[in-house]
This record gives C-alpha cells, sequence and structure tokens, in this order.
C-alpha cells in the first residue's frame, strides 16, 4: 500500500512566498525618485517577505551584473567585493585594463573564470526573464516598422471627391 503526500503538510504556502524573487525594473529616463506604482508594487512584495529588487538603465548592464554576481557566489566575498563594479565593467567591456589594478588576480584561475563569464555575456548567454504573469507583453501593441498610408489616403481623396460632386 502506497501512501499518498499532501502537499500542503510538505510545503506551507509561506515558505512557497518567501522564495520569490521580484525584480522591478524602471526605464531609463531622468527623475529623481522610482515611479510611485513601482514603490507600491515593492512594498506589496515586501510585505509578502519577498526579495524585491529595483533595476533603471540598461538591461544589458543588468545582465552584466547577474553574471557578476554568478561569478562572486565562488568567492570570498571579503576579500574581492570591494572590486565588484570592475568585474562587472570586465563582463561589459572585455578590456583587460581594468583588471590591472587588482591586485594578486591577474593570471590565476579566477581570472579564467571571469573570462567564461565576458563569453557568456559577448554570446548573449545572459539569464533572461519571462514570466507567465508579466502583462507587458499583453497591453503593449506589437511594433510595425512600417505603416502604408496609401490605403487610407485613397479613401480620404474618394470622400473628399465625393463630397465636391453631391455637396
Amino acid at each position: 500500500m502506497t501512501s499518498q503526500v499532501n502537499p500542503r503538510e510538505r510545503w506551507s504556502w509561506s515558505e512557497l512566498k518567501k522564495s520569490r524573487k521580484v525584480l522591478l525594473i524602471e526605464p531609463n529616463y531622468k527623475n529623481k525618485y522610482p515611479p510611485m506604482g513601482l514603490m507600491k508594487i515593492a512594498t506589496y512584495f515586501r510585505r509578502c517577505k519577498d526579495d524585491v529588487r529595483f533595476f533603471k538603465g540598461d538591461l544589458k548592464l543588468f545582465g552584466a551584473r547577474l553574471l557578476c554576481e554568478e561569478f562572486f557566489e565562488s568567492l570570498d566575498k571579503k576579500r574581492w567585493g570591494r572590486y565588484f563594479s570592475k568585474f562587472t565593467d570586465f563582463i561589459k567591456v572585455g578590456k583587460y585594463s581594468l583588471l590591472d589594478d587588482i591586485p594578486e588576480f591577474r593570471g590565476t584561475e579566477l581570472e579564467d573564470d571571469l573570462i567564461v563569464y565576458r563569453k557568456r555575456y559577448k554570446n548573449g548567454n545572459i539569464p533572461q526573464f519571462e514570466c507567465a504573469f508579466c502583462a507587458v507583453t499583453r497591453l503593449e501593441p506589437r511594433y510595425k516598422e512600417y505603416i502604408g498610408i496609401k490605403n487610407r489616403l485613397d479613401i480620404l481623396i474618394n470622400t473628399l471627391e465625393h463630397k465636391k460632386i453631391y455637396c
């Protein structure tokens, strides 16, 4: 006889909610504070004990930061933590001169690992964000590079000619 496991006994709803990570992305425009709507959404999720992150700006820079955080998971944060911005810049730009200021880093296997993350960034292998509940893809119209107006002009000309004849 097999025993049935009740999923409610095994995982509680609060444990599932704690594991959520919420990313709120703000467009890159000049302003002093984040939009009020994003701040309200962040407050709601923080009250639910979720991990909330704001990001403003270029998504490629955000991808480089995420790759750098992945790289940092294997490092001693006390020793290398102050060089986080230089590592992120290297992942994004790829200039070795950024790494020259870091003592005892060049020529190590950590540098080889960082180069792997740079290659991932360069090939576009950065973390992707796809969510089933995202409303942006449903609300925004599909972008059309060119919309022809010839048909609309023909209708307008026919209407004007009709008005000239009968009015």
